[in-house]
């Protein structure tokens, strides 16, 4: 590929590879949390891997299940709510990042992906002012995470106006 990266029949190979590895995987995990049911890291795995498979409907009782453990319920509550926005349910996902940030002590970088989702799930509702009030937290401790300097840049030259 790295000699002719526009070859075709080679990118699609590799694409077949990559996909037959995922299903590998996929497939291995499920197979993990039969044979240990009660292994809850095992369920955060498999719930990760069915999100990142877009199987969302598959990925929502895993995390729900991994949450008891509580190294992972923080995680596992910022995933539910990425879960409940991908399936349009704004109101549950606004439930699921604001628990999840009031788990969050730190102003870490999961607080910060937090913060960032919840003020985007309120932009995706239409609230803007609530939806400034997360990225303002977010700016106030730093200015350079993601686009939230020009979000907050845009709301005040929108207020001068």
């Amino acid at each position: 590929l790295q000699a002719d990266p526009n070859n075709a029949s080679i990118q699609e190979e590799i694409a077949a590879l990559k996909q037959e590895q995922e299903t590998a995987i996929l497939q291995e995990c499920e197979s993990r949390v039969k044979r240990y049911p009660n292994d809850l890291d095992i369920r955060y795995d498999l719930a990760r891997i069915y999100y990142n498979n877009k199987q969302i409907d598959k990925a929502l009782p895993e995390f729900q299940l991994a949450a008891n453990n509580p190294k992972n319920k923080t995680a596992c509550t910022h995933w539910l709510g990425i879960c409940f926005r991908e399936k349009g349910m704004l109101d549950m996902a606004v439930q699921r990042f604001k628990a999840a940030a009031e788990q969050t002590l730190a102003m870490d970088n999961l607080k910060k992906e937090i913060l960032y989702n919840l003020g985007s799930t309120y932009e995706q509702m239409g609230k803007k002012e609530e939806a400034i009030e997360q990225f303002k937290i977010i700016y106030d401790v730093d200015i350079t995470y993601r686009d939230v300097a020009k979000k907050i840049e845009d709301y005040y030259k929108g207020l001068q106006q």
